[in-house]
């Protein structure tokens, strides 16, 4: 059993082991330390450094019509109107685009019609771009839970575009 000298000690000892630390490395200003500043290892086993500010990457529209054929029963519709948009910019199908993207973050925006205006909806997915990848394809399913999916990024999140009314009937 600890006497009560030894108690005290233990627990200064306990107070330097862990709080002082801390405090000199706040004191030491870890905080101007940025994520563009730390280094990673590639797949070649090469120390790179990452940058998480602005870059450009190149995108190709892969999307193919029969892809974006919608079965439902033992019918298939195809859009009447279908549009991709990268962080603000429209991408045509088979084109390539060069999008400057923040803190690997890009997103995507589809809007889809069928049957002239009958049924109409849009969703914008968000991804996180591999900070490698210089090039992505970018293609899209019915089938898949994200419905865009590209290659050399992830999806993070999603959400739904509701449309208003007035839109609908104009």
């Amino acid at each position: 059993m600890l006497c009560c000298k030894n108690r005290r000690h233990f627990t200064v000892s306990l107070i330097v082991m862990f709080f002082v630390p801390i405090l000199i490395l706040t004191k030491m200003g870890l905080d101007s330390l940025t994520d563009a500043e730390i280094p990673t290892i590639s797949e070649t086993g090469e120390q790179v450094k990452v940058s998480n500010g602005p870059r450009t990457v190149k995108i190709k529209n892969n999307i193919v019509e029969k892809k974006l054929k919608y079965k439902y029963l033992f019918l298939s519709y195809i859009p009447t109107k279908f549009s991709i948009t990268i962080n603000g910019q429209e991408l045509k199908r088979d084109e390539k685009m060069d999008v400057t993207i923040k803190d690997n973050k890009l997103s995507v925006r589809y809007d889809y019609e069928f049957m002239d205006g009958k049924r109409t909806g849009a969703k914008v997915v968000h991804f996180e771009v591999d900070p490698e990848a210089q090039e992505l394809d970018l293609s899209f399913s019915w089938k898949d839970e994200w419905r865009i999916i590209i290659d050399g990024a992830t999806p993070t999140s999603f959400e739904r575009i509701e449309k208003k009314e007035k839109e609908e009937k104009e």
